[in-house]
């Protein structure tokens, strides 16, 4: 991908390579949903440690990684309770979402997180 800036226009270019027979909508989409999964396991192991931690003991490094994989699907909800519109990665939710003020009221039946 690269970006060419003419005068105060700025253009952005990708090319895909397929062989698949969908359409151009349809392939971005594709394209669009692999990246996103490949971005949940770069976050796991750069940002949640899930590629420093290791052992010669098999028992405590599966539990090490079933509790980063815990606590992580707990953040993901977290963030994605808090931010709902897009997938907010760990090294900008954290300072931003641990930081923040908030106001949880209660009315009814139904509580409310502002």
């Amino acid at each position: 991908m690269g970006c060419v800036r003419e005068g105060s226009m700025l253009y952005e270019h990708a090319v895909l390579v397929t062989n698949m027979k969908d359409e151009i909508l349809s392939l971005a989409q594709h394209y669009r949903d692999r990246g996103d999964a490949e971005n949940n396991f770069d976050e796991l192991k750069n940002q949640w440690g899930w590629l420093g931690f290791t052992t010669q003991d098999h028992a405590r490094s599966e539990m090490m990684t079933l509790f980063v994989a815990l606590v992580y699907n707990w953040w993901s909800l977290f963030t994605r309770l808090s931010i709902p519109n897009k997938h907010a990665e760990a090294i900008t939710s954290r300072p931003l979402l641990l930081n923040a003020i908030g106001r949880k009221t209660s009315h009814g039946n139904q509580s409310t997180l502002n």
